[in-house]
């Protein structure tokens, strides 16, 4: 998982030195896939329990991650000055938190109950990146307990997981829960990092927050492919 990020920045280097373009920043030109849970040649232990279980657990992981990233970056990313087109889409993250959690004091309570370590209550207006990465937090945290759910508890998909992706999340009235697509999950990264270059912090742009959006980009909301085997006799 960390190596990804640093294998593409050596790989760009090396497209430069061609004299080639850099790949697109959501590019993956990697991928990955397991067979560990799937491999059914020949293993009677390994059942449609077990399978349904590491992809669940795998899911769980990339989710994991996710969130432990984008709460390192609400710690490093204090700037003040953003685009007024982002500047916009915070505003709109604002109202859908106020419109499913209430006030500043409510929204505060929800996060204190969720755990988190540090910005409970809704950052001032002058941190519009933090404001931001709070409703990716509040949604990461959601995907990954529903996943729990879902785990521990039935084999049914919860709801609100199988909600059919938006085009724009960044633009609904509503709030949405939990990701179901790596594209929801990308869309304010790469928001926040356009801002960040329009005003001029490229260099702060180009760092966890590229490694994250690259992470996301190869790796999505199920961290692997998972291959199935089945003995041969099993179908003949």
């Amino acid at each position: 998982f960390p190596a990804v990020p640093v294998l593409l920045r050596h790989l760009n280097a090396t497209l430069a030195r061609a004299g080639l373009p850099e790949l697109p920043l959501t590019s993956s030109p990697f991928r990955f896939s397991s067979w560990m849970g799937g491999d059914r040649d020949g293993n009677p232990n390994i059942t449609a329990a077990v399978t349904r279980e590491a992809v669940l657990t795998n899911r769980i992981t990339a989710v994991t991650l996710y969130l432990e990233a984008v709460q390192q970056l609400m710690s490093d990313f204090s700037m003040l000055e953003a685009t007024s087109e982002f500047d916009l889409l915070v505003e709109a993250s604002s109202k859908r938190l106020e419109g499913r959690f209430g006030d500043d004091e409510a929204i505060a309570r929800m996060r204190r109950g969720r755990g988190y370590s540090q910005f409970f209550a809704p950052n001032p207006a002058n941190e519009p990146y933090r404001k931001m990465l709070a409703e990716v937090r509040d949604r990461l945290w959601e995907t990954k307990e529903s996943l729990y759910r879902w785990l521990n508890h039935g084999n049914q998909m919860p709801a609100e997981l199988a909600r059919k992706p938006t085009a724009s999340s960044l633009h609904s009235r509503h709030y949405l829960g939990p990701y179901t697509s790596k594209g929801e999950l990308l869309e304010p990264l790469l928001a926040i990092r356009a801002s960040l270059v329009d005003c001029g912090d490229t260099f702060i742009a180009e760092g966890p927050l590229s490694d994250l959006i690259r992470q996301v980009a190869c790796f999505g909301l199920a961290l692997t492919s998972l291959d199935i085997r089945q003995e041969s006799t099993r179908h003949s």
